[in-house]
């Protein structure tokens, strides 16, 4: 039982709909024009500034190196929330693919490889679709960043799933031990 639990049909046809919902939300929001993807990220790196957290001593080498370019710290906030929010993306889209993948062909070996795959050949095209949007731009240094997420996010689902299994596989010995003890009430 343990081995086979997200070959329930319900796992199978909740992350069937989340992979396709994920990739279009992507899609959508890669085919925003610049200004428009601008004016989402602006106000979390606004308030990320206005928290404090960048006061931080670690944030110091940027804050230089962005001083020697003559260009404004907040630029490197922005980017950081970008390139955070992309991570964050295809983390989500890379465990939403390994359930998926492992709903479907059970638990092969090569499934964490193939969500990876998927994943990573998804990042590309995506970069090379917005590539073709006014404003923006596709780079190898995003996907880089998407596929790293959606390493990461194959790899934490891994996890989970073995312990999940790990978990019923000692409940599910619990149960049959207590089955086959002998009755102490002779």
């Amino acid at each position: 039982m343990a081995e086979n639990i997200l070959q329930r049909k319900w796992i199978r046809w909740v992350s069937t709909g989340i992979v396709p919902a994920i990739m279009i939300v992507m899609f959508c929001l890669s085919a925003e024009e610049g200004d428009k993807s601008d004016s989402r990220s602006f106000p979390i790196g606004d308030a990320a500034m206005e928290s404090g957290i960048f006061e931080n001593s670690i944030f110091d080498g940027a804050k230089e190196s962005y001083k020697e370019q003559g260009l404004p710290f907040w630029l490197f906030v922005q980017r950081l929330v970008r390139k955070t929010a992309h991570f964050l993306g295809y983390l989500l889209l890379g465990a939403a693919l390994l359930v998926c993948v492992e709903s479907w062909t059970g638990g092969r070996k090569l499934n964490g490889i193939l969500s990876f795959l998927i994943g990573a050949l998804y990042a590309a095209s995506d970069e090379w679709h917005q590539s073709y949007i006014p404003g923006r731009s596709g780079r190898w240094e995003d996907v880089g960043i998407d596929a790293a997420g959606v390493a990461v996010g194959v790899l934490l689902t891994m996890l989970i799933v073995k312990l999940i299994r790990k978990h019923i596989a000692k409940k599910e010995g619990n149960i049959k031990q207590s089955y086959d003890r002998p009755d102490d009430s002779d």
